[in-house]
């Protein structure tokens, strides 16, 4: 998609006009839904995003999958929630849900803010994401530690799934915190995060645990 001199394209132009209708409310800070003028500029995302799909393919599309692989603003994913409201734990053909890909994709400035809107039950967001894993046996925050996302990030996911910080990958048995803390994308902080949220997952690599064979590193 071409950009113009600002290295904006038409997709970002159009996002940019969806914020701008945006209003909150005074009292608890949601979204408001669109004006009218916002509801044109929707239509014509939707448009935009689905150009060149398949006729018989537009109605298996996610829309709320596609927003968020295409990494746009948080507003227009809570929108998209908004409009399809069971999508935040739908899998696509390859076992993702909508969180799956923001954890699985690179770090964005916005992505604990999209991270967000995917988990928020009362904007039609679902904790229950957190938990459901892709085809591979992953959980969003494995992969969100994979991808270096920062503590903001896995702090959201933690919170969503408990459980999750003291559960393996099952494709190299890793602990989140563990795989956060390696690679280039590494993130000391979100490391700490994930081990504050569940300290005792540390017993594991004690000598006594390993020796009673309950456990291998």
């Amino acid at each position: 998609m071409l950009a113009d001199k600002s290295g904006k394209t038409p997709l970002d132009l159009l996002c940019d006009r969806i914020v701008e209708t945006y209003q909150h409310d005074e009292k608890d800070g949601q979204l408001l839904p669109l004006t009218a003028e916002g509801e044109r500029q929707w239509e014509a995302l939707l448009i935009l995003i689905t150009n060149g799909t398949r006729a018989e393919s537009k109605e298996r599309i996610s829309i709320v999958h596609k927003v968020v692989e295409l990494g746009l603003p948080s507003p227009v994913v809570a929108h998209a929630l908004r409009t399809n409201p069971t999508h935040a734990t739908r899998r696509d053909s390859q076992g993702r849900t909508p969180l799956m890909i923001a954890a699985s994709s690179i770090r964005r400035s916005n992505s604990a803010e999209v991270v967000h809107a995917l988990l928020n039950e009362s904007g039609h967001g679902s904790a229950k994401a957190a938990r459901i894993t892709d085809k591979e046996g992953r959980l969003p925050i494995d992969a969100a530690g994979e991808m270096g996302h920062d503590e903001r990030v896995c702090t959201l996911l933690a919170k969503a799934e408990p459980r999750a910080v003291d559960t393996r990958d099952l494709r190299d048995r890793m602990f989140p915190f563990m795989t956060a803390a390696i690679g280039e994308r590494s993130d000391l902080t979100a490391v700490y995060r994930l081990l504050r949220s569940t300290p005792h997952v540390m017993v594991y690599f004690t000598d006594g645990w390993k020796k009673n064979g309950d456990i291998s590193v």
